[in-house]
């Protein structure tokens, strides 16, 4: 979940401490938290996951450069964090998240695609140097820190800092309401509840001067908190159908980011979705997992990380920002060292199947693509066999069954391979003609006779298989 970012103009800062941090760029992640930190005027960024696991870092936009930081002091690793400024404390507090062991092959980046995790409960405050644990008599039940079911902002127009997230199951499923006071989570009750549907938020409109939530539904609507209660907005403000992330962007109201559009409040009314451009972001269009914060002293919302696509093994490390009007790339991402390359599960790698006509056109050819697993890279070394039967039976034919090896690394950006199978003749074998494809933990069975054209009877041919490797793009 993105970690909400509140504008510094509704709070007095204290001065900001001096930072130690050694100057570097983050490498690629998903699902990391962060929020601006008034008074440090900085974007604090801890956690999310890559390649090897859940991470433990901090670190810390000035407008300009990144800077890692290694207190001595500091939360366990996680990712899905909720992540705010607390006006009462004036330090960044951090609570939750999800933990879980590092990934193996075949499995993929990221705690909500294993097998065992965990929620956490903790809270820990930033002041600009190290973290520190807030040890609360009272903590949020949250069922799942991922999707739209929850996050925290400062409410800056009342000086505290809010959370909203479903209670667990079975426990009323009701959306909560909590404050941070005094050291301890506080579960307020408000009169009136957003219904228990996913929503995007809460966020700071520094327009309106109120706490936003902006929910998806058989009616959308936006939800405003004035210190006490939750009312609703009218239709009229045009809520968007959109399960994307909301930001604040500090005088210039919201967004709502959902793959490769974004949608505009003003404080009064939700503005038609504009494009996000290609060429800023890359490959935007199901960019999923990033996390993003207005770093007010530049005017900026700073867009970090994520991955392409739900469960897919690029993770990303460009920071793009938005002054208002246009996307830039202010810092490209690292490349990522791969190190010694694992084995490829075939199963986990086959991205496809195709078949198509072959220049006699009583044959077809069948092939196997393999891409990059989603558990990332790794070599493939797999011997890949068709076989072609009639019904029950084994056709002889020469080169059955066939066997092409695929022996390459699978990478990031390095495309893929296919074993490709060119089936001369099969066309006179009539209905029932399969074949059996089988690498590795991977089989199937591809139907020779149905998509070739061979909708008429063919004169007997001389039957052959023959096969080759193609890289793919």
């Amino acid at each position: 979940m993105l970690a909400t970012l509140v504008a510094a103009a509704a709070c007095n800062p204290t001065s900001p401490v001096v930072h130690h941090g050694q100057s570097e760029i983050p490498g690629p992640r998903t699902d990391a938290a962060s929020a601006f930190d008034i008074a440090n005027r900085t974007i604090v960024m801890f956690g999310g996951a890559n390649r090897s696991g859940v991470l433990d870092e901090t670190w810390t936009w000035d407008g300009r450069v990144w800077q890692r930081h290694q207190p001595a002091s500091l939360p366990p690793a996680r990712e899905f964090a909720f992540m705010g400024f607390d006006p009462g404390t004036s330090r960044v507090v951090l609570f939750g998240g999800t933990k879980c062991a590092p990934p193996q092959v075949p499995d993929t980046t990221g705690c909500e695609y294993q097998q065992q995790q965990t929620n956490l409960s903790d809270t820990w405050a930033w002041d600009g140097r190290s973290w520190s644990p807030i040890n609360t008599q009272h903590s949020p039940s949250i069922k799942d820190f991922r999707g739209d079911v929850g996050g925290i902002a400062a409410d800056l127009r009342r000086g505290e800092l809010i959370l909203v997230t479903y209670g667990v199951w079975g426990a009323g499923n009701v959306v909560e309401t909590w404050a941070l006071r005094n050291g301890d989570w506080l579960r307020l009750h408000p009169e009136h509840l957003p219904p228990a549907s996913e929503f995007s938020g809460p966020t700071y409109d520094a327009v309106r001067g109120h706490l936003i939530i902006q929910q998806q539904g058989i009616a959308n609507t936006t939800w405003t908190w004035d210190g006490s209660d939750w009312s609703y907005l009218p239709l009229s403000v045009k809520t968007p159908h959109s399960y994307g992330q909301l930001v604040s962007v500090g005088p210039r109201g919201l967004l709502l980011i959902d793959g490769n559009v974004a949608y505009r409040w003003n404080g009064t009314t939700w503005a038609a979705p504009g494009i996000l451009p290609a060429s800023v972001f890359g490959s935007v269009r199901g960019r999923f997992g990033w996390t993003a914060a207005y770093h007010e002293p530049s005017h900026e919302l700073i867009l970090f990380g994520g991955r392409i696509g739900p469960g897919g093994p690029d993770l990303l490390g460009d920071t793009v920002g938005w002054d208002g009007s246009a996307w830039k790339t202010l810092v490209r991402a690292q490349p990522t060292p791969l190190g010694a390359l694992g084995q490829c599960s075939p199963q986990q790698s086959v991205s496809g199947l195709g078949g198509g006509p072959v220049p006699d056109p009583s044959g077809a050819v069948v092939e196997v693509d393999f891409s990059e697993p989603p558990s990332g890279p790794c070599h493939l070394h797999v011997a890949v066999v068709m076989t072609v039967y009639l019904g029950n039976n084994l056709v002889e034919m020469t080169g059955n069954p066939k066997t092409q090896e695929v022996d390459v690394d699978l990478k990031p950006g390095g495309g893929g391979v296919a074993a490709v199978f060119d089936a001369h003749g099969v066309c006179a074998l009539g209905a029932g003609g399969y074949a059996q494809l089988q690498a590795g933990d991977f089989h199937t069975q591809w139907d020779l006779t149905g998509y070739t054209g061979c909708d008429r009877p063919y004169p007997s041919a001389s039957l052959s298989i023959t096969s080759s490797v193609r890289v793919t793009r």
